[in-house]
Formats: structure tokens, sequence, C-alpha cells
């Protein structure tokens, strides 16, 4: 799915650029390592036009990867499986910023149960294969109090032939599969966070997808987030930059 998302990129946009010059493809996040080393496979036709836009954005959706520019060059982002110190860019404290908002996901957007199917059939309007994913680890439905028919999606995947993820997304790791990596961001009650960075030494450089951290040091945060601590990492989902601050909103993801 990744290559065919380059290949679309170079015959239909004229963006063609080495491995090297594109952020993250096989280096830092190392996508390639992801995406095609351990191949998530793609079988997809069209019979009529269709937009290009669309297409990439399905492949994005199926294959769980986002591309995007950032400094001129072209870059590719995912979710890992896991984060430690060495991936966060800043870590901020209370004097970093200001008009800090604390918020859960909103819970119309839990995803606990998936009914996936894929493998489309070439010549007739169905799939060869299925199979239901639910987190029977953590067993989020049972936490939430959702019912048997209820929080249920139904998914067809056009494209990704071999990746639907595992039955127990929850025994797995986030890229094991589409629903391990849908899970492990919708799959239970997360945070978001927003705030203004008015400190430019650690707000200059930082660009959606980047991870970073709150301190975690006892008194360099005005409050502890909903009774828990400051310990998990954030990606950077949204950012604007304004004379003498930064916005940002991040979303707890390890």
């Amino acid at each position: 799915g990744l290559e065919a998302h380059r290949d679309l990129l170079v015959r239909f946009a004229g963006f063609d650029d080495s491995d090297g010059d594109i952020y993250n493809y096989d280096d830092n996040l190392d996508i390639k390592a992801a995406r095609i080393t351990t191949a998530w496979n793609i079988r997809w036709w069209a019979l009529k036009p269709v937009e290009l836009e669309k297409v990439l954005e399905q492949i994005q959706y199926e294959f769980c990867f986002i591309f995007k520019w950032r400094n001129g060059l072209g870059s590719y982002w995912y979710v890992k499986d896991s984060y430690s110190s060495g991936d966060v860019v800043q870590t901020l404290k209370k004097d970093d910023i200001v008009n800090l908002r604390i918020n859960n996901i909103p819970f119309s957007e839990l995803l606990t149960q998936m009914e996936i199917n894929y493998e489309k059939h070439p010549a007739e309007s169905r799939y060869l294969s299925s199979q239901t994913s639910k987190d029977t680890t953590n067993n989020p439905r049972t936490t939430w109090n959702i019912q048997n028919k209820e929080n249920i999606s139904e998914v067809n995947l056009d494209m990704n032939v071999n990746k639907p993820g595992n039955t127990n997304p929850g025994g797995g790791d986030t890229n094991d599969g589409f629903a391990d990596y849908y899970m492990n961001i919708f799959g239970d009650i997360k945070k978001v966070i927003s705030c203004d960075i008015v400190n430019p030494a650690v707000s200059y450089n930082l660009e959606t997808g980047d991870i970073i951290q709150f301190s975690n040091t006892a008194g360099e945060m005005p409050v502890e987030p909903f009774g828990d601590n400051w310990a998990d990492y954030y990606m950077i989902t949204d950012l604007q930059r304004s004379p003498g601050k930064i916005k940002i909103q991040a979303r707890e993801v390890g």
C-alpha cells in the first residue's frame, strides 16, 4: 500500500523524491520497515477515472499512515507500537504554556468492536474474507458498560488484503494490522490536551506529528490530568502559529 501511494504521487502528481529525502521514510519513524519490510499488501483496481486525492486518502486510511509536507519535504507518519524518551521532541512545563485545557476523546468516538470485510472479490460485489476484532484483553466494552449490539463498526477494506489485524487487538501490537492500529487510537478513552506555548525556545521547531510530553515532575505542571499523571506520550495533531505563541492540540498515543 505504501509503495502504491508513492507510485500514484509520482505518476499523477509529479512528486518524485529519493527515499532519503522523504522524512520518516527509511529513517526516524522508518515507515518503510513498518509497511513494506513487514508487508501490508494491496490489491486494487479502477474501471473508470477516479479522483486522485480520494484514492490517496483511502490508501492512507486502510494502510494506517499519513502523508504530509514538513519543511518543504514530503513526510510519512504513523503511531508506533510504543514510545520512549528518545521519541520526545519537547517536554513542556507550566512556565512554557498558558490556556491549558484537558479533555477526553468523545465517547461517541469510542471503537471497541469491528466487523472487518477484506479481500474484495474482483468480479462480484462482495468480500472473500471477514473477521470480528474485539479487545478481549483489556475489555473496554465491559469497562464502559457497552451492550452486546452497541458500538459495533462494519468496515470494508477495498485495498488492504492481508492486514485486517488481530481478532483480539488488545493482545497484539499497534502495527499488527488495521484493527490493532485504530483500536489503539480509538479503543479506549484517551486524553486530549490543548494549550498555547509562549516559550519560543521550546516551540520554534514543533510540527504536527511530533511526540511531546508534559513534565511529570511534581510542581512543574499546574494540575494533574483527571487524577492521572503526566507520564504519557502525546502526538501533536493540530498546530497554529501566531506572533509570540503557538497553539497546539495533542492526543495521547502511549
